[in-house]
Order: C-alpha cells, then sequence, then structure tokens
C-alpha cells in the first residue's frame, strides 16, 4: 500500500472512532482491541480487499480533482468496509458490551449498520411550514367558517369584528359573480 493509502486508512480508523466514541466506550475489551479485532477481520475479508485495492492504484493522480475524488472514494470504501468488519465480529460475539447500550451507542449502532448497507437510511423529515401570516391566518378562518358556519354566524363575526369584516368584503369583491353573468343558453342550438 501506497503512503497515501495508509493516511487514507488512518484518517477512515479516526472518523469510525470518533463517530462511535459512546459504543466503543462501552465495549468490555477496550477500543483499541475492537480496532485490532477489526483490522483482523478486515486482512481476511477478501470483499472489503477489493473494494479497496479498487482505489489503491489511482490515488495518486496528477490532476487534483481526480485525487481528491479517488481519495475520497477510497476513505469511503475503506469506512465501510470497517463498519462491515465491525458487525461481522460483534454478531460472531468477539465483541461483548459493559452494559446495556445508551441511546447515544444505540444511535451510533443504527449509524454503522446504515453505512454496512444493513439497515435502510432514516427517512428524511421534511422541516414544518413556516407560520401563517396574521392575514393569512384570516383569510383561512373566513373560508372555513364560510364553508361550515351558517350565514347568520359569519354575519356576527362581521359584527363582532371589523377587521373580519372587511377582509369578507374584500373577498367578496374579487370573486366573479356567476348570478349577474350574462350566459347564452341556446348559442349552440342556432
Amino acid at each position: 500500500m501506497s503512503n497515501t493509502a495508509l493516511e487514507l486508512t488512518q484518517k477512515a480508523r479516526e472518523i469510525f472512532m470518533d463517530s462511535n466514541r459512546d459504543l466503543l466506550a462501552l465495549v468490555r475489551s477496550g477500543a483499541d482491541d475492537v480496532f485490532r479485532r477489526i483490522a483482523a477481520s478486515l486482512a481476511l475479508d477478501a470483499q472489503a480487499q477489493s473494494d479497496c485495492l479498487l482505489y489503491a492504484d489511482i490515488l495518486d493522480q496528477p490532476s487534483k480533482n481526480a485525487r481528491e475524488q479517488a481519495q475520497d472514494d477510497f476513505r469511503n470504501s475503506m469506512t465501510i468496509a470497517i463498519c462491515r468488519s465491525y458487525l461481522r465480529i460483534a454478531r460472531n460475539g468477539v465483541i461483548s458490551y459493559v452494559s446495556k447500550l445508551t441511546p447515544e451507542a444505540r444511535e451510533q449502532l443504527e449509524n454503522i449498520e446504515i453505512l454496512a448497507g444493513e439497515r435502510a437510511p432514516r427517512p428524511v423529515v421534511p422541516p414544518p411550514p413556516p407560520p401563517l401570516s396574521a392575514e393569512e391566518q384570516l383569510d383561512a378562518q373566513i373560508k372555513d367558517d364560510w364553508a361550515h358556519l351558517p350565514y347568520s354566524a359569519v354575519m356576527a363575526k362581521c359584527r363582532t369584528n371589523p377587521t373580519y369584516k372587511a377582509r369578507l368584503d374584500q373577498i367578496m369583491a374579487d370573486l366573479p359573480s356567476t348570478c349577474t353573468s350574462y350566459q347564452d343558453i341556446g348559442e349552440g342550438l342556432r
């Protein structure tokens, strides 16, 4: 392996150790022992080796953009291989925890499973819609009242709330009148 590959592998190790700090703190044998076991598992995993070696020859390209892309791809491939190896040795009983996993450690384990491709990514929750302005709230209230309240109740609201009445009058003035428009029903028969 080239020096660049070793540096990137070390960087992937540091990222794994840092991002899973709470989970690794609960491992009985310690974080360094866990990573030694992960390294041994990676040495025996032909798929992980082929995934990582795919990028090894192109890490030191002359083009800056191509080099950076190849290095990012190699680092991501190493991170995925590390996550898969961690899960493999955990399932084989090599890793044991000193206590029940904390919520933070459980979330980190879920993140490892997501990175390894063994769990679907968490769905993205869209941000809540922005709050309505006072005018938009009044319009929504008027439309809801018009659809669900009797006319007398709407008129009672108009008497008690001048802003409500003014906005209702404006909405009514903006609506086209279908009763007073000219419609020639017999136009198609001539």
